[in-house]
């Protein structure tokens, strides 16, 4: 398939998330590699990327404009790998990205915070 950052479902080594382009934007798609059935998981005006499933199969984290389309700012959120459930964990006017999960659940991102880019955590709320 075309896209980019292809990741694997550590639960199901048949199911991959990527980024495609779509009306100009980046999006999130999956893909179930042994039928080939795509799904759309993010959609809207603006572009999500990176997204890495958390070590258990149940999430997905991303970076996404979202918040601001029209800037170069990008966030951190989570969601459950049907596309539902969205959480945005980072905010301001901050660039966040190439989100990846710890073994205990963090998710850890580089940031523009400190205006010097280095590596952040947080433990999102997934309840």
């Amino acid at each position: 398939t075309d896209g980019d950052n292809v990741a694997v479902n550590p639960k199901n080594s048949n199911e991959i998330i990527y980024n495609l382009k779509v009306n100009n934007t980046s999006q999130i798609f999956s893909m179930d590699i042994k039928s080939g059935r795509k799904t759309q998981l993010t959609t809207g005006d603006f572009n999500c990327r990176d997204g890495a499933f958390s070590t258990d199969g149940d999430w997905i984290a991303f970076a996404s404009n979202r918040e601001d389309p029209k800037s170069n700012r990008y966030h951190i959120y989570v969601m459950k790998t049907d596309g539902t459930e969205l959480k945005q964990l980072t905010q301001g006017d901050t660039i966040e990205g190439d989100p990846s999960w710890s073994i205990n659940g963090e998710v850890f991102f580089y940031s523009n915070a400190d205006n010097n880019y280095n590596i952040w955590r947080v433990k999102p709320r997934l309840q």
